[in-house]
């Protein structure tokens, strides 16, 4: 014979420990149909999600919410939700603006294959493209490079920079690296040893070489 036990029978044959609930949603209270703050004319049953239990329970509503402009102070269950759609719309509008105008600084950034500090030392700067590179075999202290200018970002000299033009650096000093760099350069006065800035006899690297004289080798920032 089975005895139908009641709620008391059923509790002190399971035992008194209480069951832990594991769901994500224990923070949630459940609101019955027809509860007294629900307006008149809507019948139905939902989740109302305390401020206290936003933290606890769903902690990304707290960064989401106001992100979206939709915070606690502005959004409501079955309310009138105009004015948050409103100024959500006026945020992404923002945003866009932001990220655009990032994008064209950053264009510009990586199309800028010169730097304004190096150029303030320089008669002229190129982008050129190194054909080769030779000794000067009347003095051994030169190196003579023949390149092809790709871009003129720079020219204070009267003279016009053609198909091919040979600089010079210092044979114990960095020069001109191959394939494409940005250069920087002075007239230099060989008779007398020294930079003559436009009047010059040869068109030097600046320093005669090194890391003030290239830039941006193969569209890089750095020197090498």
């Amino acid at each position: 014979m089975i005895i139908a036990q009641g709620k008391r029978g059923t509790s002190a044959a399971l035992g008194s420990e209480r069951k832990m609930i594991c769901s994500p949603f224990s923070g949630l209270a459940r609101q019955p149909a027809g509860a007294p703050n629900q307006k008149k004319g809507r019948v139905g049953s939902g989740w109302a999600l305390p401020r206290a239990a936003t933290s606890a329970a769903l902690p990304w509503a707290i960064i989401l919410l106001p992100l979206w402009g939709a915070g606690p102070e502005n959004w409501r269950p079955g309310g009138n939700n105009q004015p948050s759609l409103k100024h959500s719309c006026n945020s992404m509008k923002t945003i866009t603006v932001v990220l655009l105008i990032v994008c064209v600084v950053l264009a510009h950034a990586q199309d800028k294959l010169f730097d304004d500090a190096k150029a303030t030392n320089a008669v002229a700067v190129l982008r050129v493209h190194r054909v080769h590179a030779r000794p000067v075999v009347s003095d051994s202290s030169f190196v003579r490079y023949t390149v092809t200018p790709q871009q003129v970002y720079k020219n204070e000299s009267i003279e016009r920079q053609g198909h091919t033009i040979n600089v010079h650096g210092f044979s114990d000093r960095d020069g001109v690296p191959a394939g494409e760099s940005t250069i920087y350069i002075a007239k230099y006065d060989v008779p007398n040893r020294r930079f003559d800035q436009t009047n010059g006899t040869i068109w030097m690297l600046v320093e005669g070489g090194g890391t003030n004289a290239v830039s941006h080798v193969g569209g890089n920032a750095g020197f090498r």
